[in-house]
């Protein structure tokens, strides 16, 4: 019996031994998984960065075109009308001409 427990101390003995042997490599291997975790994470947030200052100068660009559309739209507005009042003004001399023209046949 004595035997069998001295056994299980140098069972256990060499159990606790190994254990403190691989205590420093899985702390080692622990801190690289963190590294490159947080690697990771300053990765992403840098492209976070990145694509908000992208979206941000995307938005301002898309608000400098659509105020130069309605300046556009508000100048062929304008251009519309003046050529709708020229055809106007060409139909009247038109008429009137025809008008004169008639009258001076009769």
């Amino acid at each position: 019996m004595e035997g069998a427990r001295d056994e299980t101390k140098a069972l256990r003995d060499a159990r606790d031994e190994a254990r403190e042997n691989q205590l420093p490599l899985l702390k080692a291997q622990a801190l690289d998984d963190y590294f490159i975790k947080k690697g990771a994470e300053y990765i992403a947030y840098e492209a976070l960065q990145k694509v908000s200052e992208q979206l941000e100068r995307s938005q301002e660009g898309f608000r400098a075109a659509q105020e130069e559309r309605d300046h556009a739209d508000e100048e062929l507005a304008a251009a519309q009308y003046d050529l709708d009042l020229v055809r106007n003004v060409e139909n009247y001399d038109r008429v009137k001409a025809a008008k004169a023209r008639f009258e001076a046949a009769q």
